[in-house]
C-alpha cells in the first residue's frame, strides 16, 4: 500500500497545478494540494468520480487520495492518468 502511494504522489507531483509534499507521503495516504487549478475541488472531486477514481477532501484546495489492499500499482498508473487529464481539462477549460 505504501509504495503504491509513493508511486502515485510521485506521478501527480508532476502535473500541472497540483502539488504533492512528497515527504509527507510515509502511509498509504496521499494530500493532493490544488490551489495551482484555480477551480473549485467540488468540479475536480465530479470530473475524477467520472473517470472511475475516488478521492475526499481535507479542507480548500486539498483532496486526499488512499491506496489500500487490493489496489494495484496498474490502478495507481490509471489514478495518475485520470488527475493528469482533469487537471488538463481544467487549465484548458475544457470540460468534457
Amino acid at each position: 500500500d505504501h509504495e503504491n502511494a509513493r508511486h502515485l504522489a510521485e506521478g501527480i507531483a508532476k502535473i500541472k497545478g497540483i502539488q504533492v509534499d512528497l515527504k509527507r507521503v510515509q502511509t498509504n495516504i496521499v494530500l493532493l494540494n490544488t490551489s495551482g487549478l484555480k477551480i473549485d475541488d467540488k468540479i475536480v472531486l465530479s470530473k475524477l468520480k467520472e473517470k472511475g477514481v475516488l478521492v475526499s477532501t481535507m479542507g480548500k484546495n486539498t483532496l486526499r487520495m488512499v491506496t489500500h489492499l487490493g489496489i494495484e500499482r496498474e490502478h495507481a498508473e490509471e489514478a495518475i492518468k485520470a488527475v493528469a487529464q482533469t487537471a488538463d481539462e481544467v487549465n484548458k477549460h475544457v470540460f468534457p
